[in-house]
């Protein structure tokens, strides 16, 4: 996290403020690498229509700025980065992914268990969701599945 907020910064001072040596670099090597290409066009060849205004704005393209455009784009890339660590890691201190994964693992073990209980016939709906005020259907399916909860607790081996 400090290296990547030290890139931020490092990235965000160009952006604003770009080192004058290195604009310096880029455009004279745009302008050597124009020069280049002007010296392999054969300008029989080339389509004459919007030839002068292409080269022209060739000739008038600042690369430093593209390049400190393309800067500011990884800048962006990198807040985004930033902004998702800074949420996990909040999410991770706060306790958050903790509960997260525990209740993970809850819904799983009672998923387990309902499948495990419903191989010994237990009645998963015998007790309606609102116990308190709703009666259950048939008492002697509750009985039932105490009965079966009790030998599976007092079992010496469950799994024999």
């Amino acid at each position: 996290l400090i290296t990547l907020k030290k890139m931020e910064s490092i990235l965000t001072n160009f952006v604003k403020e770009p080192p004058e040596e290195l604009c310096s670099t880029i455009r004279g090597l745009a302008k050597e690498r124009l020069a280049e290409f002007m010296a392999r066009v054969d300008g029989d060849l080339v389509f004459p229509v919007g030839l002068v205004p292409a080269l022209t704005q060739l000739h008038e393209f600042d690369f430093a700025n593209y390049v400190r455009a393309c800067i500011g784009q990884v800048r962006g890339a990198l807040d985004g980065v930033l902004m998702d660590l800074e949420i996990s890691i909040r999410d991770f201190v706060s306790g958050r992914e903790k509960h997260k994964l525990t209740d993970y693992w809850h819904i799983r073990i009672e998923e387990e268990v309902h499948k495990w209980l419903s191989g010994f016939n237990y009645a998963h709906d015998s007790i309606p969701a609102n116990y308190i005020d709703e009666k259950p259907d048939d008492l002697d399916v509750i009985k039932s599945n105490l009965k079966l909860l009790q030998e599976i607790l007092h079992k010496d081996d469950i799994h024999g």
